[in-house]
């Protein structure tokens, strides 16, 4: 088996910890609303379109990423937390994004190696 190691992808996407920022909102519950914050952190290497849509089929697929938001305009990940939850919230959100991004990385690779990639390569 002849491989081809121009068509294989491997997917080392990183969350850019140093490009945090949050921004104070009123967060809207069910029936009120408390004060919260939207924190949003870059991404790190190849995001691409593959890359993406694993993103949302991971992210559908695992009840515990939910909470987080991709905009592939500006490559950045989005999640909210409540005020009163404190920065040990945010380091958790954070942990839990980079496991994320793991699974996902590891999805777009093997996406990227399937059979109907090889069968549209020139």
């Amino acid at each position: 088996m002849q491989q081809r190691s121009s068509s294989v992808s491997r997917y080392k996407v990183t969350v850019d910890k140093a490009s945090l920022h949050g921004q104070t909102v009123e967060v809207e519950g069910t029936g009120y609303s408390v004060e919260g914050s939207i924190y949003s952190v870059g991404l790190a290497g190849t995001v691409d379109e593959r890359w993406a849509n694993s993103f949302n089929i991971v992210q559908l697929d695992a009840t515990g990423f939910f909470r987080y938001r991709y905009d592939p305009g500006v490559k950045r990940v989005f999640f909210q937390i409540r005020a009163k939850d404190g920065a040990e919230r945010v380091i958790l959100m954070l942990e839990r994004l980079d496991q994320l991004v793991a699974e996902v990385n590891r999805n777009a690779s093997l996406w990227s190696n399937t059979p109907l990639q090889e069968r549209s390569a020139p």
